[in-house]
């Protein structure tokens, strides 16, 4: 079994690289038409900018992964205060990564060339593209408990379906002239979509996945 997932891993992976490179190819002029050179360049443009508050977030959901990996052989018990972990350095990081967040929103127009003529459009844009960064490292973490045991495509194929299917409804949107607000909206709104279902499969597939307090906080919990 752990053999199977380990090739269905690596299907699910190159499956996914290979559609997400042809929507790109195929969807990226479509987009460009519907929307416009200009608003094209501010999407694009804040994803770039917004990148660097990545490296505010912990890295909760990617440390899970390795360490869930490292656990596979021990208790159930152990793999949710791992998860526990996760939740709580997120918590703790959320703070920076709301600022980081917060500060590049709204100096967005002034950090991107030639977009300080639209400044509330570009934080509005700015302001629903961080919202899905900074749930990001939260609604990661069923995927990485799925990708610790050794069950990533589970994770991957969801993605990827989800991947298809907000692409074409935001080609949808755009064609029929709800604008940059609007594709952006259903990007938001596919990323928690995704989680959620990726949620409910960790739930199904995992028999332990949940949370546990601290060894050491159940033992005064008792006394």
């Amino acid at each position: 079994m752990r053999y199977q997932n380990i090739r269905r891993n690596a299907l699910a992976g190159y499956l996914s690289f290979a559609l997400t490179a042809i929507l790109t190819l195929v969807l990226s002029p479509i987009f460009v038409s519907a929307l416009g050179t200009a608003s094209f360049g501010i999407w694009k443009a804040c994803l770039r900018v917004l990148d660097f508050a990545l490296v505010a977030d912990g890295r909760a959901s990617q440390g899970l992964k390795w360490l869930l990996a490292s656990k596979n052989n021990e208790s159930d018990h152990a793999k949710r205060k791992a998860v526990g972990s996760a939740l709580k350095v997120w918590c703790q990081f959320m703070p920076l990564t709301a600022v980081v967040l917060a500060s590049l929103v709204w100096f967005m127009p002034y950090l991107i060339n030639g977009a300080a003529t639209a400044t509330e459009e570009v934080r509005m844009v700015a302001a629903i593209l961080a919202i899905n960064m900074f749930l990001f490292p939260l609604l990661g973490i069923p995927d990485a408990a799925l990708a610790g045991a050794n069950q990533a495509y589970v994770s991957t194929n969801i993605q990827t379906c989800t991947l298809i299917g907000s692409n074409l409804l935001m080609i949808w949107v755009a064609i029929h002239g709800y604008g940059l607000f609007g594709v952006v909206t259903i990007a938001l709104v596919a990323t928690t979509l995704n989680a959620f279902v990726v949620f409910l499969a960790a739930r199904r597939r995992l028999s332990w996945f949940g949370v546990s307090k601290d060894a050491t906080q159940e033992e005064h919990s008792q006394v």
